[in-house]
């Protein structure tokens, strides 16, 4: 009758046939839309600005400090890492401009550890050393200022990461009573995929001829999210890091 909603009937899907997600699905979390903002607002920064587009890479030594908050949260020292990434630079006019970057960051830390033999007894403390290599891409505002050959730049902005790999394993110099160090150990399962935050940096262009362009660079990140998996814990990336690098205008 009048005023009487219809019956929605139940479909149930055929035997064998499961709904498949378009978008991957990692542990805990949905798919960060904020990854793909940033991966658009790169491919898009060279149709802003057709002219003074330069490409280049960079490397260097950083350090890396893995920041633990909570209860009973471990103390980590710093750990010397690697950073090398390739940019590219989109100038909007002689001192304003964007830059681009898909990198490589090692971060991580170091922790005293207990180590016991094989009958059980504590033979002392070692260092264990906790390796977690990213995968960023950091989208930077770029201010710079200077002449022919010396050019002073300094970068303000963001980056966003994905976590390759996580492990763990034993300084064997450390280890004491000549103990045979342990496996290396997967921690992939105990950190999150995803990590932000912020970054900027400072350096200097060298321009000694017209085709080739030098630079030395001094960054600084900050993570803004929790990496760690556990609910007990709060972990968060920061790196120090000099790098040298080369680029060239298309």
């Amino acid at each position: 009758g009048y005023g009487c909603p219809k019956k929605k009937r139940d479909v149930k899907p055929k035997a064998g046939i499961r709904p498949q997600k378009i978008l991957p699905k990692f542990r805990g979390m949905k798919w960060p839309r904020i990854f793909i903002a940033f991966a658009l607002l790169g491919c898009s920064l060279p149709i802003l600005a057709q002219t003074n587009n330069r490409f280049g890479l960079h490397l260097g030594p950083i350090v890396s400090e893995l920041q633990s908050f909570g209860t009973d949260a471990p103390s980590y020292d710093l750990r010397l890492r690697l950073y090398a990434g390739v940019f590219h630079e989109v100038s909007f006019d002689k001192n304003f401009g964007f830059v681009t970057e898909v990198a490589y960051a090692g971060h991580g830390g170091m922790q005293a550890v207990e180590v016991f033999n094989d009958a059980g007894e504590s033979v002392g403390l070692a260092d264990y050393r906790i390796n977690l290599n990213y995968f960023q891409l950091p989208v930077m505002f770029r201010a710079k200022s200077g002449g022919e050959i010396f050019r002073a730049f300094a970068d303000v902005g963001g980056y966003f990461g994905v976590l390759a790999t996580a492990k763990g394993r034993f300084s064997p110099g450390s280890l004491p009573d000549n103990q045979n160090p342990p496996d290396e150990t997967n921690l992939y399962e105990k950190y999150k995929v995803w990590d932000a935050g912020i970054r900027a940096a400072i350096g200097l262009e060298i321009q000694p001829m017209p085709a080739h362009v030098f630079f030395v660079r001094a960054q600084f990140s900050q993570g803004l999210m929790d990496i760690a998996s556990e609910k007990t814990q709060t972990k968060r990336n920061q790196l120090i890091g000099l790098s040298l690098g080369y680029y060239f205008e298309l």
